[in-house]
C-alpha cells in the first residue's frame, strides 16, 4: 500500500514581488529567514495565479476548491476600521 504524501500549503498575506528572499529578486530591506528555510526544505513556486486583488476571496478558493465568485465571497471578507 502506497502512504499518502504530506502537503503543507502556507499563504501569507501581502507577500509582494520582493518580499522573499528566497528569490533572487528580493527587496534589499527584506529578511525572512523561516519562509527561506522552508523553502529550502521543500518547493518554491516561482510563478503563481491568484483568483482575487485581496487574501479573503483566494483563500476561500483554495480552502473549498471553487472561483471565489462562485462561493459569493468575490469581496474583502474583513475590513478594518483603523
Amino acid at each position: 500500500m502506497t502512504s499518502k504524501p504530506n502537503i503543507l500549503i502556507i499563504v501569507t498575506d501581502d507577500q509582494g514581488y520582493g518580499d522573499l528572499t528566497a528569490f533572487s529578486h528580493h527587496a534589499p530591506d527584506v529578511q525572512t529567514p523561516n519562509m527561506d528555510r522552508l523553502a529550502a526544505r521543500g518547493v518554491l513556486f516561482s510563478q503563481a495565479y491568484v483568483t482575487a486583488p485581496v487574501c479573503s476571496p483566494s483563500r476561500a478558493g483554495v480552502e473549498y476548491g471553487e472561483a471565489p465568485g462562485a462561493l459569493g465571497s468575490e469581496i474583502l471578507l474583513f475590513m478594518r476600521t483603523s
